[in-house]
């Protein structure tokens, strides 16, 4: 029973830790765009966003919605884990 409380955790904070990779480099991704469009010498009236910056965010919140739950399960998944 060990070694399934520990794929769960195992599970759990992989998921966590690629939310939080995708969330980061979502960031870097919208400072970066915005930086550029700040230089530009070129008036744009409104910057549209690229299909890259859509998939990054729907993705994002849909691994936010799963870290949601992931976090407090593979809290608890170690917990047994460590106390069985």
């Amino acid at each position: 029973m060990a070694s399934a409380w520990s794929a769960i955790f195992t599970f759990c904070f992989v998921w966590v830790a690629v939310y939080l990779f995708l969330r980061f480099l979502h960031a870097v991704w919208t400072v970066t765009e915005h930086f550029n469009w700040a230089l530009s010498p070129a008036y744009r009236s409104r910057h549209k966003r690229g299909t890259l910056d859509l998939a990054l965010d729907r993705a994002a919140k849909l691994m936010g919605w799963g870290a949601t739950v992931a976090l407090p399960v593979g809290t608890v998944s170690l917990l047994a884990a460590l106390f069985q």
